[in-house]
């Protein structure tokens, strides 16, 4: 990482790109914490009108039920990247040394 002018480093070439080694771990994590505030934000709502109201039966009720489609929506994401299994790092070190000046792509998924 380099760092910029005021000492801080550049985050963007922090992000793991596709086909890097340590996508999959980096993309679990990232679509992990996505997956739990897209979850959070209608939750709060659905229970923060159940106390207020003392009822579900309120228009914040169907709110937090359309508010929900996005962050099941990115749990299937979620479960897709769960499955993939990240390489070994044996075996990226191997590869690695005979890489020479070819690109390589190492952690990818095929979706047909």
């Amino acid at each position: 990482m380099t760092q910029n002018t005021k000492g801080r480093q550049n985050t963007s070439e922090k992000k793991e790109k596709k086909g890097d080694f340590g996508y999959f771990q980096s993309e679990k994590k990232r679509k992990l914490i996505i997956t739990a505030i897209l979850f959070a934000v209608p939750l709060f709502i659905f229970f923060t009108s159940w106390i207020y109201f003392k009822t579900r039966m309120t228009i914040w009720t169907v709110v937090t039920v359309v508010g929900c489609l996005p962050a099941c929506k990115s749990l299937v994401g979620l479960i897709m990247i769960l499955k993939c299994r990240p390489m070994d790092r044996k075996l990226y070190e191997q590869i690695r040394e005979h890489q020479g000046e070819l690109d390589m792509a190492y952690e990818k998924y095929m979706t047909f």
